[in-house]
């Protein structure tokens, strides 16, 4: 009970901790998009007043006002524009700076001196980095932002529009962005003036704010009139006086769906906890006597004496106990049968193993009959697996022996081989017969399994050799029906027969795989570099280095073969070292030309089981001098998932010394998201396949859009692969993603042209501020660069 009772206690304190500060989180993230808005929302006002007050001046009636010097009617018009956008007054500036024709206001004398001390003020010396004509000034205590624009044609005379930042303007904007708003201004002595979207009664608690510490970083929850608010203070930047915006939230809300929460929590604990013991004293009564007689019994089998009945009286797991004690001395002498039966049979479907089909099969070549050898591959299989459970997976297999057995003819014979793998040998067959059954078997497959409610479609392959044409010798039928089902990969048909051509392509790989060792330590490898366009301002930072192999008699070997042959022969590790090796001597390289540059390189599964792996590259970065963090390594999600402890323990060890990770291929995995969070990574690659097509409106982008809100809201930064047109770029430079990779950019360059090419796309691009400039830029470029 005391265990139960800590474990309660524990998981509901944690519970709730952590839902409180992410209920505050949310609310502190709602407050800083809603302020972003405020922001927004001042930019379009002003430029909407801006925009009116350009179309007033270039107006005839305005025009022929000015020149005529007709005072009442450019009141007349200035107060009509003035109702047009809200604004407290308009007016015209001398050139002395000072109005010589205004709408009606209510500016004190005082007030007008302040004012056309800050037209003065802000045409001698503009705030640095604002647009010299939207401005904003403390006029006679009270707060204003100002528009001024130029006439065309009358020199040194300007129109303008003042708006009064009083209680009415907060509430207006209150009604947009949803928060409270305060305007706080202050002029040189230390007057000044409050106007609030709060109610009056709370007007005087905002005198006593420190506008210090709310505008030093994340919003502070203060307390007003007995509730609680999330507060922050914006200063605008004034030519006169201090104006600064007090932005609130209340969080009325926040807390009361975290206290509905706790009172939920803590009743489930409560709960919980009167379960709990009652169950333990149920299941202590019913459970000691029954354990005092199974240990009885177990003490007499100790001892040898297999005659006695074991009988309890209890629960129907003691009794089922009591009858596994029953069966064990039976069991004991089934022993033996079973393991040599196990020998020579696989287990989950009860067809024969590898070992009793080379028997059959060299017995058959021995009596001189025609054999015909049949060799099924179920492609993909693993993903079955992992979509669906192993159970569903054993079930499967157990039911296509079924069909095997049920397809044979009296002396033919089934084996499994594999994982995924059936041998057929029908006894009597030629080849065209052999095909004939392979045919039979793959079209039955395709039409599926009905397993309880779970259809289950097939992907199988056959490969088919006989006897004698093919070979009379058990090993090398076996080779040579394995080469046709290889076959059938490269071909793409279902079934495929031995011939003697296929030798050929077997014995390239054989080549491969016995040439790759020399062309590591042999420099017929070599790097090529794809760079990386950070989309936010335009610069190549990174490139992702990729292999290649020039054999020299077979000429370049394409990655996407000799790769994945490395991989199966456990050379992937000694590949893997050549690339890392080679790609932090190339950053050294290009730092001493004076390029700094940051460099990804693929790992795999194997790589990251290797507990030797962050050591060997630690060494290799503190070699050749070359920081951490211009290393970053990418790995796909089906290679982290295979040891997935493994991989993290490795992961965290590199990146706890500055190397960055990114996961490549995001999307075609298996990761779920909580272990997308757990990854010690910093990008994710999103697969090309979800890139390469990509419009704007189609459910690629909706996909796309959908992995860079993910990642984004996990901190982690976005890279697109395969970006291949301009309505690709286009597209993911709407959705905001971080880096793009490409053709579309480049295709990938050796080290010699990598500086070069930088530095000019760069420059290039830099004054390439629109999408559409981007595209001709990369688009021109690219067309140079052939």
């Amino acid at each position: 009970m005391v265990l139960v009772a800590l474990i309660s206690g524990a998981t509901t304190i944690a519970v709730l901790t952590r839902t409180r500060d992410e209920l505050t989180a949310a609310a502190v993230s709602a407050m800083q998009s809603r302020i972003e808005a405020l922001r927004h929302v001042y930019a379009v006002r002003l430029d909407v007043a801006t925009t009116n007050l350009a179309g007033l001046v270039r107006s005839d009636s305005f025009e022929n006002a000015l020149t005529a010097r007709n005072l009442e009617a450019l009141r007349t018009l200035l107060g009509s524009y003035a109702a047009t956008i809200r604004g407290q007054f308009a007016f015209v500036l001398g050139p002395d700076g000072k109005p010589f024709a205004s709408s009606p206001s209510s500016l004190t004398d005082e007030a007008d001196e302040d004012f056309s001390a800050a037209i003065r003020a802000q045409q001698a010396h503009p705030i640095p980095g604002s647009d010299p004509r939207e401005f904003a000034a403390v006029i006679g205590g009270q707060a204003y932002r100002l528009a001024l624009v130029p006439l065309p044609n009358h020199a040194n005379i300007w129109v303008g529009a003042a708006f009064h930042l009083d209680d009415n303007a907060a509430l207006r904007l209150k009604d947009v962005v949803g928060l409270e708003l305060t305007f706080m201004a202050r002029d040189a002595t230390g007057r000044g003036q409050v106007s609030t979207s709060l109610p009056r009664e709370l007007k005087s608690s905002l005198y006593g704010l420190n506008v210090a510490e709310l505008t030093s970083g994340d919003p502070a929850t203060i307390e007003l009139g007995g509730e609680k608010y999330l507060t922050a203070a914006i200063p605008l930047e004034s030519v006169r006086g201090r104006i600064d915006v007090i932005a609130q939230q209340p969080l009325r809300e926040t807390l009361t769906r975290f206290a509905h929460l706790r009172l939920e929590m803590l009743s489930i604990a409560g709960a919980a906890l009167a379960a709990a013991a009652l169950l333990i004293v149920l299941l202590s009564r019913r459970a000691l006597r029954p354990i005092d007689e199974l240990v009885r019994a177990a003490q007499r089998i100790e001892q040898g004496h297999y005659g006695e009945p074991v009988t309890v009286r209890g629960g129907r797991e003691f009794e089922h106990l009591a009858a596994v004690f029953d069966g064990m001395q039976k069991r004991i002498a089934e022993r033996e049968s079973r393991i040599v039966h196990q020998a020579k049979h696989d287990q989950l479907t009860g067809l024969p193993n590898r070992f009793a089909a080379r028997m059959r099969l060299a017995s058959l070549l021995q009596s001189g009959e025609p054999v015909g050898v049949v060799l099924l591959d179920l492609r993909d299989f693993k993903h079955l697996n992992a979509s669906f459970g192993h159970e569903l997976g054993d079930q499967v297999l157990r039911e296509l022996a079924r069909r095997l057995l049920g397809a044979m003819r009296a002396g033919d014979f089934a084996a499994r081989l594999g994982a995924d793998q059936f041998l057929l040998l029908l006894r009597g067959s030629t080849i065209e017969q052999a095909e004939s059954t392979a045919l039979q078997i793959v079209r039955g497959s395709r039409q599926g399994f009905l397993l309880g409610a779970i259809e289950v479609n097939l992907n199988v392959f056959a490969g088919l050799a006989a006897a004698p044409e093919h070979g009379t010798d058990a090993d090398e039928l076996l080779q040579r029906v394995d080469i046709a089902l290889q076959e059938t990969k490269a071909s793409g048909a279902r079934v495929c027969r031995y011939e003697r051509g296929h030798d050929e392509r077997y014995r390239r790989r054989l080549r491969l795989l016995s040439d790759l060792h020399a062309a590591i330590v042999g420099d017929q490898l070599s790097l090529v570099f794809q760079p990386k366009v950070l989309m936010a301002d335009r610069r190549v930072r990174s490139l992702e280095a990729l292999v290649r192999w020039t054999h020299p008699q077979l000429g370049a070997i394409s990655p996407s073969e000799f790769v994945p042959l490395a991989e199966q022969t456990g050379a992937i590790g000694e590949l893997t070292r050549w690339v890392l090796r080679s790609a932090i001597e190339q950053l050294a390289s290009w730092r001493v030309a004076g390029l700094e540059s940051e460099v990804a390189v693929n790992l795999s599964a194997s790589d990251l089981a290797n507990p030797e792996l962050p050591d060997e590259i630690l060494g290799m970065l503190a070699r050749a001098d070359v920081l951490p963090h211009q290393l970053q390594l990418e790995i796909t999600e089906s290679a982290i998932m295979r040891e997935l402890d493994k991989s993290i323990r490795a992961m965290r060890r590199l990146r706890d010394a500055g190397v960055r990770f990114a996961i490549d291929d995001f999307g075609t995995g298996h990761s779920s998201l909580a272990q997308l969070k757990a990854l010690p990574v910093d990008e994710i690659k999103i697969d090309r396949s979800f890139v390469r097509d990509l419009v704007q409106g189609t459910r690629d982008d909706a996909i796309v859009r959908s992995a860079v809100e993910l990642a984004h809201s996990l901190g982690l930064k976005v890279v697109a692969e395969g970006i291949e047109t301009p309505a690709a770029w286009t597209a993911l430079l709407h959705l905001g993603c971080d880096y793009a990779q490409g053709y579309f950019i480049s295709r990938p360059l050796p080290p010699e042209q990598v500086s070069d090419w930088i530095r000019e796309l760069n420059a290039r691009l830099a004054g390439a501020e629109s999408g559409t400039a981007q595209v001709r830029v990369l688009t021109e470029f690219r067309s140079t660069r052939r």
